[in-house]
C-alpha cells in the first residue's frame, strides 16, 4: 500500500488591512454623493463649477498682510478673518491656495485686472474708484465704519479737531482717504503718516508717541480686546462720496469671467445665512 500523502496545513484566510489612507478615501467617495443629491446647494455649486484660475487646481490670492486681524501674517504664515473665509472656500471648491504678500495696500484690488491674482484680500472696501472694468467684485461681508483708535491717557472727542500730534493710516486706504480729506479742512494734514505695521503702530500708541490709528470701527475694537485699559475709540461714518450706494463694505476684487466672484458670493451668502460669519466675528474679536 502506497504512502499516503501528507495534507498540507489550511492557509488561514487573509486579513483586510485597512489603511488610514484607505479608509480616508472611501469616506471622501461615500461623501460625494451628497452633493449630487441636492443641485441648489452651496456644496453643490461651489465643488462643480470649474474655475477659470490663472493656475489651474491652484487659486492665487494676494494679501495684504498688515490689517490685523483680518489679515496679518504670524509665524510665517498668513491669518486672519479673511483668509480662514478663502480656505474654507478653496476647500469646497476643491482648489489649492497660493498667497501672493502684497506690502502695499494701495492699488492691491487691481491686482486681479492685470492677472497677478485670482482675488485680493485684506480688508478691501468696495468704494468708489476702485472700479476695473476686469474686476468683479464679491457679495459684501462686512459692513464698516471709520474710526480713531486712541490712548485713554490722550482722549479723543472729535476728529479732527482734537488732533494735535500723529495719527498713523493705510495709505490708499478709504480711511486714510477721508481722514486727509477731513485734516485738510482744518489745516492739519501734516498730522497723517503712513503706519509700517500693526504691531509697531500699536506699541507706539501705547507708549504714547502717537496720538491716534485710523482703522475701521470693528478693527480697532478688536485691538480694544487686547488692551481694553489702554484704549478707546470713536466712530463716523466716511465721506458719502468714497463710498459704495450700500455704505462702505467690505468685499473681495475678482478677475472678471472667472467665475470666482460668483462662487464666493454664493459661499459668502451661505456663511452669513447660516451664522458662520458671526463666528468669524466672535473668533477675531471684531464685536
Amino acid at each position: 500500500m502506497g504512502a499516503t500523502a501528507k495534507k498540507k496545513p489550511a492557509t488561514p484566510p487573509r486579513k483586510s488591512v485597512r489603511t488610514k489612507s484607505a479608509s480616508k478615501k472611501r469616506s471622501q467617495h461615500r461623501a460625494r454623493p451628497k452633493l449630487i443629491d441636492d443641485p441648489f446647494s452651496v456644496e453643490h455649486m461651489v465643488g462643480h463649477r470649474d474655475l477659470d484660475l490663472l493656475q489651474h487646481g491652484i487659486l492665487t490670492v494676494a494679501a495684504y498682510p498688515h490689517f490685523f486681524p483680518v489679515c496679518y501674517e504670524k509665524n510665517g504664515k498668513v491669518k486672519g478673518s479673511d483668509v480662514d473665509i478663502i480656505k474654507r472656500f478653496a476647500k469646497l471648491a476643491r482648489v489649492k491656495v497660493q498667497f501672493i504678500i502684497c506690502n502695499t495696500f494701495d492699488g492691491i484690488w487691481n491686482y486681479p485686472a492685470h492677472d497677478k491674482a485670482d482675488l485680493s484680500i485684506g480688508g478691501i472696501a468696495n468704494s468708489k474708484g476702485r472700479t476695473h472694468k476686469r474686476v468683479e467684485w464679491s457679495l459684501p461681508y462686512f459692513y464698516v465704519h471709520r474710526s480713531l483708535l486712541f490712548n485713554k491717557k490722550h482722549p479723543v472727542s472729535n476728529f479732527p479737531d482734537d488732533i494735535t500730534d500723529t495719527v498713523l493710516g493705510t495709505k490708499g486706504s478709504t480711511g486714510w482717504i477721508d481722514a486727509e480729506k477731513r485734516l485738510r479742512k482744518n489745516r492739519k494734514q501734516k498730522y497723517l503718516k503712513p503706519g509700517t505695521s500693526d504691531a509697531e503702530d500699536i506699541q507706539f500708541l501705547l507708549d504714547g508717541k502717537i496720538q491716534g490709528i485710523m482703522r475701521g470701527d470693528f478693527v480697532s475694537r478688536a485691538f480694544i480686546h487686547d488692551h481694553p485699559k489702554e484704549l478707546s475709540v470713536i466712530t463716523w461714518n466716511a465721506f458719502s462720496e468714497l463710498l459704495a450706494k450700500d455704505g462702505e463694505v467690505f468685499a473681495f476684487p475678482c478677475r472678471r469671467a472667472s467665475g470666482v466672484a460668483a462662487m464666493l458670493s454664493a459661499f459668502l451668502a451661505h456663511l452669513i445665512d447660516t451664522g458662520d460669519i458671526d463666528t468669524l466675528v466672535k473668533k477675531y474679536n471684531l464685536k
